[in-house]
C-alpha cells in the first residue's frame, strides 16, 4: 500500500486560467469559490480564471489565489478517497498543509496569508526586492556569488530546491549582480520568480518576529497527521512547534530538498502535489526518482 504525502505549491505557482478546469468540471469547486470570494469580498475567482497577469501576480492576490486554488485541489482530491500520512508545503503551501492535518481550518488559514503578507510589506516598503531561480550551479557557487554581489545590494540563497536548482532572494540592486554573475560563472538559466518581495531573507526577521506575536492569538490545534517543516525536515504535531515554523519561516530558507528526503527516509513512497502548476512535481523528480509523483489536476480531471 502507498503511503501518501501531500505536498503544496506557494506563491509563482499562480497563473491565469488556474482552477478553471475544476470550476468547469465540479459543483463542489464553484461553491468552495463562492466561499472564498464571500470571506475575502472580492472576486478571487474572476482574477484566478481571467487575469489579467499584472492584478494575479500581486503578492497579496497571489498568495491568496494559490491558497486558495490548494485548498479546492484538496477538498476535491479528499472526496475521491485520498488521505495523507504526511503532508508538507512550499513556502506558503504550509498553510495548506496545516488545513489538510486539521491545525488550522480554511478561513484561519486564509487569515493568517493576510496577516504575514501584510506584515511583509511593511517591513520592505516601497524598496523593491524579489527571488531568482539559478539553474545549473552548486550551492558553494552560488554561496560565493551572493558574496560577491552584496557590494551592490543585499541578496542570499534562499531556496534550496534540488542540487543545481537554487533561489537567491534579495533587494533588486543584490539580484541584478547575482544575476550576472551566475550567467558568466556558467549558470544554464537564470529566472526570476513572479514575487515582489525578498522572501526567506533576514530582511523579514522582524516581520517573522511580529507574525510570532499574531499566531499566540490564533486557535492553532496539534496536527492530525505529521507536518515536514520545510527549514529543515523536522517532522512534527506540536502546535508549538507549528507556531515556531509559521514565524520562523518568514526569514529562514526553504530547504526543500531535505525536506524531500526526511519525508522519504520516514517511509513516504508517493508525493502528490495538491494545488495549481506542477513546480513541486518537477523538483521532487530531480531529487529522487523512485518515487511515484503525482499532480492532483491529472487525478481529478480524469475522474468521473
Amino acid at each position: 500500500m502507498n503511503r501518501i504525502a501531500f505536498v503544496f505549491p506557494g506563491q509563482g505557482s499562480q497563473y491565469v486560467g488556474m482552477g478553471s478546469l475544476l470550476y468547469d468540471k465540479f459543483d463542489k469547486a464553484r461553491r468552495l469559490y463562492d466561499e472564498a470570494n464571500d470571506l475575502l469580498k472580492f472576486d478571487l475567482r474572476k482574477v484566478c480564471h481571467e487575469g489579467p497577469t499584472d492584478e494575479l501576480n500581486k503578492d497579496i492576490t497571489a498568495q491568496l489565489a494559490v491558497y486558495v486554488n490548494n485548498y479546492i485541489h484538496l477538498m476535491l482530491l479528499k472526496e475521491n478517497g485520498y488521505a495523507p500520512v504526511m503532508a508538507t508545503g512550499y513556502s506558503l503551501g504550509f498553510y495548506s498543509a496545516l488545513v489538510t492535518t486539521n491545525s488550522i481550518d480554511f478561513a484561519t488559514g486564509l487569515d493568517m496569508v493576510k496577516e504575514a503578507a501584510k506584515l511583509m510589506k511593511e517591513e520592505i516598503g516601497d524598496k523593491k526586492g524579489g527571488m531568482t531561480a539559478i539553474i545549473g550551479l552548486f550551492i558553494d557557487d552560488i554561496e560565493a556569488i551572493c558574496n560577491d554581489a552584496k557590494k551592490d545590494g543585499d541578496v542570499w540563497i534562499s531556496n534550496i530546491n534540488a542540487a543545481k536548482q537554487i533561489i537567491v532572494s534579495g533587494m533588486d540592486e543584490g539580484l541584478r549582480a547575482a544575476e550576472a554573475l551566475a550567467l558568466k560563472r556558467g549558470a544554464l538559466h537564470v529566472v526570476p520568480v513572479n514575487v515582489g518581495l525578498p522572501f526567506h531573507t533576514p530582511l523579514m526577521k522582524r516581520a517573522g518576529e511580529r507574525f510570532y506575536e499574531y499566531l499566540r492569538t490564533v486557535d492553532i490545534k496539534d496536527s492530525e497527521a505529521p507536518v515536514a517543516s520545510y527549514m529543515n525536515g523536522q517532522i512534527t504535531k506540536d502546535k508549538n512547534e507549528i507556531k515556531r515554523i509559521l514565524a520562523e519561516q518568514l526569514y529562514h530558507p526553504v530547504r526543500w530538498k531535505d525536506t524531500v528526503l526526511a519525508m522519504i527516509s520516514n517511509g513516504v513512497d508517493t508525493f502528490i502535489e495538491v494545488g495549481p502548476e506542477r513546480a513541486l512535481y518537477r523538483m521532487i523528480q530531480w531529487i529522487d526518482r523512485k518515487v511515484k509523483v503525482m499532480a492532483t489536476e491529472d487525478i481529478l480531471v480524469n475522474s468521473r
